[in-house]
Parts: structure tokens; sequence; C-alpha cells
């Protein structure tokens, strides 16, 4: 990736952020956002993540689950 894409671009830890907000959302923010409990929301994530299931947006990252901010907020 070169300088120009990189503008805006920082990663903290494991976690890509964009201009001061996080692309991806660990299971438990993302549980926090929709009003659920975490239990939850690791069984949709894992049901969407590992067999393609339902309308959570889950995607893994070796063994982490994420949800695309993008795709949570349509």
């Amino acid at each position: 990736m070169d300088h120009a894409s990189r503008a805006g671009r920082a990663e903290t830890g494991r976690t890509v952020v964009t201009a001061g907000r996080q692309e991806f959302l660990t299971v438990e923010q993302t549980a926090a956002v929709c009003g659920i409990g975490r239990t939850s929301a690791y069984q949709l994530a894992r049901r969407a993540a590992d067999h393609g299931e339902g309308d959570f947006p889950a995607v893994r990252f070796g063994k982490q689950l994420r949800v695309p901010r993008k795709k949570l907020e349509e």
C-alpha cells in the first residue's frame, strides 16, 4: 500500500481505523450497538461466518470474528 492510500488510515493493534472510525467492530461492540446479549451475538456471528446463514454480517480473520461497520449500518 502506498503512502497516498494510507492517508487517514492507521492500524491500532489488530483493528484497522479509518479517519478515527474502526472499519470492523468486535462481536461484543456489535452486541452493544444492536442491543442484544453477548452470547446471542456470538451465536449469530459464528453461524454467519462459518456457515453463511442469517443476516448477521460477521467475517473471520483467523480465529477472530469481526463485523464490518458498513454492513452493520445498512
